[in-house]
């Protein structure tokens, strides 16, 4: 290898490396927060997430084609060593948004009601699918259980139940004593 060749090779790298520190530095000032959000906001990001690293991963592999095809194998090298972080990444991000595809569980009052902790996946079933959309605050209790968690807020009642993945909490919202909007949501720090 000629200094030519080891510069051209270290030269990609190093910009290589710095872009997708760019990129992962944006990435994570664009979605950090102490706020709290709902998990329609968190699978909406990992998806972006998901679907970036193909993009990068694709990009950076033309861009190695490119080299290769206009004989500059040394650069495309260097170029080529950090798609290897790239696909780490889209095997973690892959790995949440397959996760997050694959969600369902059949309600089960039993279950559900025998568990302190409710199923995660049984209340993201019944979020996803709008089931509780449209009940009354009495049916709701006849299915999913009392609870001790209730707010009333501009005009509107919430329950709350907690589920058994991490701090997830199952809320539905009441107007006018029927459900019209359920979702998990995750308390963040509150700063």
């Amino acid at each position: 290898m000629t200094l030519k060749q080891f510069i051209s090779f270290i030269g990609a790298l190093i910009l290589t490396a710095l872009a997708y520190g760019i990129i992962i530095f944006i990435y994570l000032v664009v979605t950090f927060s102490f706020a709290g959000e709902t998990l329609s906001q968190k699978e909406n990001r990992e998806a972006f997430f998901f679907y970036s690293s193909v993009f990068v991963i694709i990009t950076t592999i033309y861009i190695v084609y490119r080299r290769l095809k206009t004989n500059r194998k040394f650069s495309a090298i260097g170029i080529a060593i950090p798609i290897l972080f790239a696909f780490y990444i889209l095997f973690l991000t892959g790995q949440t948004y397959f996760e997050n595809i694959n969600y369902r569980q059949k309600f089960d009052k039993a279950k559900w009601t025998m568990s302190e902790m409710k199923p995660f996946k049984m209340a993201k079933t019944l979020v996803k699918d709008n089931t509780l959309i449209g009940q009354t605050k009495k049916q709701i209790i006849e299915n999913l259980g009392v609870t001790t968690d209730t707010l009333k807020y501009e005009k509107a009642d919430y329950l709350k139940y907690f589920t058994d993945k991490d701090t997830w909490e199952l809320i539905l919202r009441f107007k006018d004593d029927k459900v019209v909007d359920t979702y998990l949501y995750e308390e963040g720090l509150g700063i």
